[in-house]
């Protein structure tokens, strides 16, 4: 098993959901994660399972300027009902 369904089969994968959008997708350089829902950690991992981005202090929108190649990227919200996992892709 990879590191990669390792964070997918611990998670929750959300495809339209109205307790956690992220936008725009594909990005750029800046990515929105908007919730209603409080987290905990918000994770970016990349298609391999390496962490390029963690934040621990909660925004109700957040708001992130990233440097990263283009790609598949997976956002993962730890919330205090459970975790749920956004795929994103960088253009």
């Amino acid at each position: 098993m990879s590191v990669v369904q390792d964070i997918v089969s611990s998670s929750q994968i959300i495809k339209d959901d109205n307790l956690v959008k992220v936008y725009p997708n594909p990005f750029k350089n800046s990515l929105v994660v908007a919730t209603d829902e409080e987290w905990s950690q918000l994770s970016i991992f990349n298609v391999l399972g390496g962490l390029v981005y963690e934040d621990t202090e909660y925004q109700a929108m957040k708001s992130l300027q990233l440097s990263l190649q283009r790609g598949i990227y997976y956002v993962k919200l730890k919330t205090n009902n459970g975790e749920k996992l956004v795929k994103v892709i960088k253009k």
